[in-house]
């Protein structure tokens, strides 16, 4: 099935240097246009199914307060509308697309299945790779090297650090998409929909990949998650929910203390103060170097084109939002992810494969808002795919939910309707 193709190509070919092999493309844009263009020519798709669905007016508000408003804007400063002004702000209409694509599909629960096994599987081949990587594998070394140039890979080979790049070039990318995984994985494999040695086996693969990469911010989203998993499950486990919290405390602070030891040096940053060095010199930047620049352009942003500051990147989502749409903008995503984390919260008590992908829904939603505090990761390749069409999935499984609907009353509405999962 083709909507199985969507993710594994981004996760697996997006980071691909643009013009690698497509003159102008990245590999990952041309693969996942051919599959949306197909999936909507197939008798699956009908555009009748996209109507009333709880999320289309939140996407349409997206697309308009943070794509089509900015570039407005920018028009009007008399600036010309160009290829990389539209980039800056594609990952809004790449949402829409993979929205308006996988909504109208008729799917079986087995065939929605399929698709978060592919998404899945496709992440453990990425964690493969970055395992390769850092074992200095030649074959994966040289082929990295030939198509998946980055800053972050250089940064590697000149000895600035250590860790792996892999598939997505980008070390922070792969890093949420292994936590992305892991959770998708977790909540097959509880809730007995798939039961499977291999897939527990791809868990501690994505674990040991995860070791790869060693950011704070997927360590720490990570942490949180089990900690929320064994906070919930306290009273069937018989543990006391003090000693989680202590457990929870000590492994944090140990987390914390060894991967920012391991990173400092690549920020050129010394520990004079109590704050990690990441944190420091990314407040450093927000301050000093970009709020200047915000403060200036703070209802509509500065624009798609970053302003010249001595500095590495933003390291924000919420930065670089007020930088490209101002308050607009940064309100904008704001509203639309309380509604996706509100809709999936919703889901999630319909029980069957509507509690699994509206639970997993508003896991992503809450992870990726707060780990986007520190990286831009709605806008990295590969994370976008994963966590849309997931969204997207949610959505379709529902086409009669509103959201001023109670929970209790959706329930009701989708009794007649559930059926178990598949079982693989």
């Amino acid at each position: 099935m083709l909507l199985g193709l969507v993710i594994p190509a981004e996760v697996l070919v997006g980071g691909m240097e643009r013009g690698a092999w497509v003159p102008g493309f990245r590999v990952g844009e041309v693969a996942l246009a051919v599959c949306m263009l197909f999936l909507i020519a197939s008798p699956a798709w009908s555009l009748a199914r996209l109507r009333r669905h709880a999320l289309n007016r939140w996407m349409a508000l997206l697309v308009l307060g943070a794509l089509a408003m900015p570039l407005a804007v920018w028009r009007l400063r008399g600036n010309g509308i160009n290829a990389e002004a539209i980039q800056a702000y594609a990952w809004a209409a790449r949402a829409l697309a993979l929205y308006v694509t996988v909504v109208p599909l008729d799917l079986t629960e087995g065939q929605v299945v399929a698709v978060l096994l592919a998404a899945f599987w496709s992440v453990v081949g990425s964690a493969a790779v970055a395992i390769l990587q850092v074992l200095n594998f030649p074959p994966v070394v040289s082929i990295l090297l030939a198509y998946f140039k980055s800053p972050h890979l250089f940064e590697r080979l000149s000895g600035l650090s250590n860790r792996a790049t892999g598939l997505a070039a980008n070390w922070h990318s792969l890093g949420i998409q292994f936590v992305m995984a892991l959770v998708v994985g977790w909540q097959l494999w509880s809730r007995r929909v798939v039961r499977s040695r291999w897939l527990l086996a791809g868990m501690g693969l994505l674990v040991v990949g995860l070791w790869t990469v060693r950011t704070l911010t997927s360590a720490v989203i990570l942490l949180g998650l089990v900690a929320m998993l064994l906070w919930h499950r306290a009273a069937a486990m018989r543990i006391p929910r003090r000693i989680i919290l202590t457990g929870v405390v000590v492994v944090w602070i140990g987390l914390v203390v060894a991967v920012v030891t391991l990173t400092a040096h690549t920020r050129g940053a010394a520990f004079t103060t109590l704050i990690p060095a990441t944190l420091y010199v990314r407040a450093y930047y927000w301050a000093f170097l970009y709020l200047p620049v915000i403060r200036n352009h703070l209802v509509f942003g500065y624009g798609p084109i970053m302003p010249v500051v001595n500095a590495q990147s933003d390291d924000s989502q919420i930065i670089l939002f007020l930088l490209r749409g101002g308050l607009i903008g940064l309100g904008t995503w704001f509203v639309v992810m309380w509604r996706v984390t509100r809709f999936g919260r919703v889901l999630s008590r319909q029980g069957g494969l509507r509690e699994l992908l509206g639970q997993t829904v508003m896991i992503f939603t809450v992870a990726l808002c707060v780990a986007s505090t520190m990286q831009s990761f709605f806008t990295y390749t590969g994370v976008v795919e994963f966590y849309w069409v997931l969204v997207a999935l949610a959505s379709g499984r529902e086409t009669v939910l509103a959201m001023g609907v109670s929970a209790e009353a959706a329930a009701r509405v989708s009794d007649a309707r559930r059926s178990p999962p598949s079982v693989g």
